[in-house]
């Protein structure tokens, strides 16, 4: 009997030593992995705010939160999906091995080329093991990043992802997911869609301006910290922008009939594009963006408004009138989140401009304070 276990015991040890080298290798072996990098509409040419053209895709182990994975991609949208509420988006997939049976978080950044300083964005391209998840905190894209006719930085992080061998993930030690992992990056910045009206035609040729003062000189990757705090941006700020130049003479106003069989002259400019910002005090109207007009016309002086998701209501009269308060139960956010639409309507009358309320809504869509795409 003792000389049948003398056989059994070397077997065993090698089945165990087997099993073990299999689970060891099964780790280091990797496994292609497949993203989608979503747009948020099905042309970008038509709506230029949706185009990425560059994806940095970070890669980072939870436990030391030590990055083991940095590379840039150049994206070409090739394919077209359907949504669940029936809307078309285009699709970029992009594809790298990585580890088996292993999680990660991952960090995706795009258009950081639209970032005319490289100084901190040469930090995030030299990211290494070296390097930890926190270091992510304290950069961020230059406000001169954020313009109409430059692609709009993006991010987006998705915590916690354990890639299969079936070409699987979960999330979150959730079910298992077949197929791509869908990224859908959110926008940094803020779009602003203005609207002027006058039923006084010479009162159109004393506009002078439109600036955007008080914009902050960064806006960071996110608007958390990674350990869940807030973030601390900046307080510094950058010069007046100018996004309108009504002296030269390219502005075009359009004439229409009002319902009392006036004539009514209206300019509009959508999709301007501002740096997004968040700040402690969210009532605090002295770090608030302003949008500023300035005229000829030496009856008016400067008009302007201060920004943000729920301001005051702005609509002033003909007297001069200060704003109302907001409604009660509703404090004064002079905050700009990541991703948000504002609409604002400006009625120039004899002797001053009315300022009408500002409306707050996704990129697209027209619902009231939802801030979501």
């Amino acid at each position: 009997m003792k000389s049948i276990f003398i056989y059994i015991l070397p077997i065993l040890f090698f089945l165990s030593a087997c099993e073990h080298y299999e689970k060891e290798n099964r780790t280091n072996e990797e496994q292609e992995i497949l993203f989608n990098i979503e747009s948020r509409s099905n042309d970008i040419k038509i709506n230029p705010d949706d185009t990425i053209k560059w994806v940095r895709i970070l890669a980072f182990d939870p436990p030391t939160e030590k990055c083991v994975y940095n590379k840039l991609f150049r994206i070409a949208f090739q394919d077209s999906i359907l949504t669940e509420n029936g809307s078309k988006k285009l699709v970029a997939k992009v594809a790298f091995r990585m580890k088996l049976d292993t999680i990660y978080h991952f960090v995706f950044i795009a258009n950081e080329k639209s970032d005319p300083d490289q100084t901190r964005l040469d930090r995030l391209a030299a990211l290494t093991e070296s390097n930890t998840m926190s270091e992510l905190d304290d950069m961020s894209f230059s406000a001169d990043a954020f313009h109409k006719d430059k692609p709009i930085p993006m991010t987006t992080m998705i915590k916690n992802v354990r890639i299969t061998a079936t070409a699987a993930h979960s999330i979150n030690q959730g079910a298992l997911i077949s197929g791509p992992i869908q990224a859908t990056l959110e926008r940094l910045g803020v779009r602003l869609d203005l609207t002027l009206q006058t039923e006084i035609e010479e009162k159109k040729n004393f506009l002078k301006y439109l600036n955007v003062c008080n914009l902050p000189k960064h806006v960071p990757l996110f608007e958390k910290a990674n350990n869940g705090s807030d973030i601390n941006y900046t307080d510094t700020r950058i010069p007046p922008r100018t996004i309108v130049d009504f002296s030269d003479n390219t502005e075009v106003w359009n004439v229409s009939i009002s319902d009392e069989g006036k004539n009514v002259w209206t300019w509009k400019q959508t999709h301007i594009i501002i740096p997004s910002i968040i700040f402690s005090d969210k009532s605090d109207e002295a770090k608030a963006i302003d949008l500023r007009v300035t005229y000829t016309d030496p009856i008016f002086t400067e008009e302007g408004i201060s920004l943000g998701i729920n301001t005051p209501n702005t609509t002033y009269t003909e007297y001069y009138d200060p704003p109302q308060k907001p409604l009660p139960g509703e404090p004064y956010n002079y905050t700009l989140p990541h991703n948000t639409r504002l609409e604002l309507t400006g009625i120039i009358k004899e002797f001053n401009i009315i300022l009408n309320s500002i409306k707050v809504s996704g990129w697209y869509n027209k619902k009231d304070v939802e801030l979501e795409d």
